[in-house]
């Protein structure tokens, strides 16, 4: 059994999509509606927020990564020519990402904040930067994946960078008018959203490939 890939990427994109036009809505709807929304309701779908939808959703996106490393660790195990190079990435991999799946359900960041003398964002890039380093070395030049996984993951973690550190740093950096501040919002978290769901099309294709490799090998058996 095969992941269906691209139904599973459009059907998480049009997720990304609902959600940042009932954001939208929301915050146009101050404007022009007699009475605001309730505010557990405001609070709910707002998107620069935590523990609510968005951020679960993200939380989610996030897990699904850290497990399909897994279980592409998994299927490496039943493959003999699986390299110890792509078991250490992979692995690292899962780690990384459920460290940011705790990190987004949990908000470890904003409890950071509170401790550290200087925002999160700037412990946090050094830490990206090495992680976006090490991806493109075992992708791209040691070749642990075919080109379009390779592909995938690396434009996935450049949109996500995009949106959850560039712009959080110029949120950090500037002072923007209201207006800005929710278009910032907007480009920040569907950025990161959508970052997060080319990596998981990434993964989940890289396990379709060991899946076919193995299906092939037990059926030559």
């Amino acid at each position: 059994m095969f992941f269906p890939v691209k139904k599973i990427f459009w059907g998480l994109v049009a997720v990304v999509v609902v959600l940042m036009a009932i954001y939208t809505f929301n915050t146009l709807s101050i404007n022009f509606l007699p009475e605001a929304f309730p505010e557990a309701y405001m609070n709910f779908f707002h998107i620069d927020r935590e523990a609510n939808l968005p951020a679960w959703f993200t939380s989610a996106l996030l897990l699904s990564i850290s497990l399909s490393a897994v279980l592409i660790l998994c299927l490496q195990h039943e493959l003999p020519t699986s390299q110890p190079a792509s078991r250490t990435f992979w692995t690292v991999f899962m780690g990384m990402f459920l460290f940011l799946s705790l990190d987004e359900s949990a908000t470890v960041h904003e409890l950071m904040g509170r401790w550290l003398v200087i925002p999160w964002v700037y412990l946090y890039i050094p830490f990206t930067g090495l992680f976006f380093g090490y991806c493109v070395y075992a992708t791209r030049l040691l070749k642990l994946v075919k080109p379009q996984v390779a592909h995938l993951i690396i434009i996935g973690l450049v949109i996500s960078a995009v949106g959850a550190m560039f712009l959080e740093f110029i949120g950090f950096q500037f002072t923007l008018v209201y207006a800005l501040r929710q278009v910032r919002f907007v480009l920040e978290e569907s950025g990161e959203m959508l970052g997060v769901i080319f990596i998981l099309r990434g993964c989940l294709m890289h396990v379709n490939q060991l899946m076919d490799q193995l299906t092939r090998r037990n059926n030559t058996a």
